[in-house]
């Protein structure tokens, strides 16, 4: 029976809806959309009914409706346990929280996932997946979805979203000593996740997002208007001054995401990363996949005989992914809308 499923990606610039159909052979999109996300320099709580209703106009379909929390302001730890039942494991963490979640406990909401088998060369004990997150942001988010007067299902991580996506989409070799790198490129921040086993061994936040870019090549005597324009139109594609502002604001990125890489890797030798994977709204700069290739290739290729690849995934419209009858999809670009497909996919990981 075909199931149909409703994602929200609230991102710090762009909301973004999917609601799709899975078959068979893949899925079907029957519609989406986006809106940009109110500025914070208008009132809390108008911002907050804006974006209620907004929602209540893309999002209010039959389906399941899952909605994305930023992995910014998540936890998530692959931690080590004795064997125990898992009806243990909450006992565990109620004596040692402080051991495993940096987020008091009264301030907090934790899920744990027991991984099946070991990771990353453990073979005595047990592993859990802890996901830690602020009952705050929770609170903020459900908020929003009931002045839409929507009722969530879910609410996931926009890192998990986003893997589940690049997995049902056929992206993923799951072969022995795999791992998958994930780049989520947002406007305020980026995160990197490293996933084994389906499982995110190694999440990491990089303060830099495209806005230092915009205010970076703003720093050069444009407004930030023509500096978002030139950003978003010329990238790094063109030789002059816009890409030389822009490789230079991105040069902290690039070391954290090399850093990154290289501690995993000198970490866990039993693994290789065959394939990088850009996603988010900076994943559509004009170049940055070129640029991140050279980049590495010159930092870290020589040193730990890296093979692999980088990616900024697209649909492969007519075979796997179609969309509904009437439904155009020129505006629509798979890195930018990764998440909320992810999301809308959740209840396939039920199968």
């Amino acid at each position: 029976m075909a199931r149909v499923g409703i994602g929200v990606d609230l991102g710090s610039s762009t909301l973004r809806t999917v609601r799709l159909k899975t078959i068979r052979n893949g899925l079907v999109v029957l519609d989406y959309g986006n809106f940009p996300v109110p500025s914070e320099d208008v009132n809390e709580d108008k911002r907050l009914k804006m974006m209620g209703r907004e929602l209540r106009k893309r999002a209010r379909k039959r389906g399941h409706l899952a909605v994305s929390l930023n992995s910014q302001s998540v936890i998530m730890r692959l931690a080590s346990f004795p064997k125990m039942k898992k009806s243990e494991i909450e006992s565990v963490l109620k004596w040692e929280w402080d051991k495993y979640v940096p987020i008091p406990r009264d301030e907090a909401i934790l899920d744990y996932h027991v991984v099946d088998e070991p990771i990353l060369g453990e073979s005595e004990g047990m592993q859990v997946l802890l996901i830690a997150a602020k009952k705050s942001d929770v609170v903020e988010l459900l908020r929003i979805t009931r002045l839409g007067g929507l009722r969530v299902k879910t609410v996931d991580v926009d890192s998990l979203a986003a893997f589940r996506a690049l997995d049902f989409l056929g992206y993923l070799d799951s072969g022995i000593g795999q791992a998958h790198t994930v780049i989520d490129l947002g406007l305020n921040s980026s995160r990197v996740s490293i996933f084994a086993k389906d499982v995110p061994v190694m999440t990491r936040g990089i303060s830099t997002g495209g806005m230092d870019l915009t205010r970076h090549l703003a720093g050069q005597g444009y407004d930030l208007e023509e500096a978002e324009s030139l950003k978003c139109y010329k990238g790094l594609s063109e030789d002059g001054k816009v890409r030389s502002v822009l490789l230079e604001a991105l040069e902290d990125l690039f070391f954290e995401i090399g850093k990154s890489l290289e501690f995993f890797l000198l970490k866990n030798r039993e693994y290789r990363t065959p394939n990088v994977y850009l996603v988010g709204g900076g994943s559509l700069l004009k170049g940055i996949h070129e640029e991140l290739r050279e980049y590495l290739d010159r930092q870290l290729v020589q040193r730990l005989s890296l093979d692999y690849g980088i990616l900024v995934p697209q649909f492969k419209w007519g075979s796997n992914v179609r969309f509904a009858k009437g439904k155009r999809h020129r505006d629509m670009v798979s890195s930018d809308y990764l998440t909320a497909i992810g999301l809308a996919l959740w209840k396939e990981a039920d199968r």
